[in-house]
């Protein structure tokens, strides 16, 4: 796919919007980062109570958003700021760099030459989605916010699961606008993100093997 470039004074960049996991990462980093941290912080709680919430989520009897509340909260609630930014510093080395989607990383640099505006928009925590924004070189990041002091966590979600139709209502609140009045692109890997693929002029569907199928 050829790429429109743009100066950088134009008044409407092209925007190519980008899911995280399952689209620029193979898997999901949600449980990944937490358990990591959990096993770094030698916490032993979370782990006990991690099955019961995962089996309530399985058989419906929790919505996603409230048990990713619960998941959140058990592992950092009360926890610094500034230690669980540290291990997401070193999570995206260990954990994000080998599981990075050569073709999907490939499709942002592609973008990022020709001047686009880019955004990773993903379900997952601002816990650490922003510093996996920063290893991959984008400054703008659209994602799920959690509640904390300045110092430390709480765990509960703040505002919207940026999740499903969630996804575009909180990148129109980031643009502010209700739709991108230049070239569009957006990336993603599930049923999920068929919303915000629907709401760009050129949405893609990245498969399993890493493929792109234009929606």
């Amino acid at each position: 796919m050829k790429l429109a470039t743009c100066g950088p004074a134009a008044a409407n960049r092209p925007l190519a919007v980008f899911d995280l996991d399952g689209t620029l990462i193979r898997g999901d980093s949600f449980l990944p980062f937490l358990l990591g941290y959990g096993r770094a912080r030698r916490r032993v709680r979370p782990f006990l109570a991690l099955p019961l919430y995962l089996g309530l989520y399985a058989s419906r009897a929790l919505s996603d958003r409230t048990a990713k509340q619960r998941v959140l909260m058990s592992f950092l609630r009360g926890e610094p700021k500034a230690v669980v930014a540290e291990h997401a510093r070193r999570f995206c080395e260990w954990w994000v760099r080998p599981r990075l989607r050569a073709s999907v990383v490939g499709r942002l640099r592609e973008h990022q030459m020709a001047g686009h505006r880019v955004i990773l928009l993903s379900a997952s925590p601002d816990v650490y989605v922003p510093a996996v924004g920063q290893f991959l070189g984008v400054d703008e990041v659209v994602c799920t916010r959690v509640k904390g002091t300045a110092d430390t966590w709480d765990g509960r979600i703040d505002g919207p699961n940026c999740k499903g139709e969630a996804k575009v209502e909180l990148l129109r609140r980031h643009l502010g606008a209700d739709h991108w009045p230049g070239e569009s692109y957006a990336y993603g890997d599930s049923r999920d993100d068929l919303s915000i693929l629907c709401w760009v002029s050129a949405g893609f569907f990245v498969t399993p093997r890493g493929e792109f199928q234009p929606v």
